[in-house]
């Protein structure tokens, strides 16, 4: 398994860090298409809410990158007070 992070940025930023991952790793769609065949390849992001209801939105072009890559991406959503390090994001408290 690999595992590449993004800076924590605050307030939030996914479509920066999105790009800042991919921007690390190839632009060949073949090379993607490959990977994706025998892979599976998913990007997971962690939400830490300082307030009950705050949103988040995925600009078009974060989703393009994401789906001609065939990138699967995931979400744990931590509401207010939740007592979780950052660094274990993903994994049982």
């Amino acid at each position: 398994m690999w595992r590449l992070r993004a800076t924590s940025r605050e307030p939030e930023d996914i479509d920066g860090q999105i790009s800042e991952i991919l921007g690390q790793l190839s632009d060949d769609l073949e090379v993607w298409r490959t990977i994706g065949q025998r892979y599976k390849v998913d990007l997971f992001c962690g939400l830490f809410m300082k307030n009950g209801n705050e949103g988040l939105s995925l600009s078009s072009a974060s989703l393009h990158a994401l789906a001609v890559r065939q990138i699967e991406i995931g979400f744990d959503i931590y509401g207010p007070g939740y007592e979780v390090q950052r660094s274990d994001a993903g994994t049982e408290p």
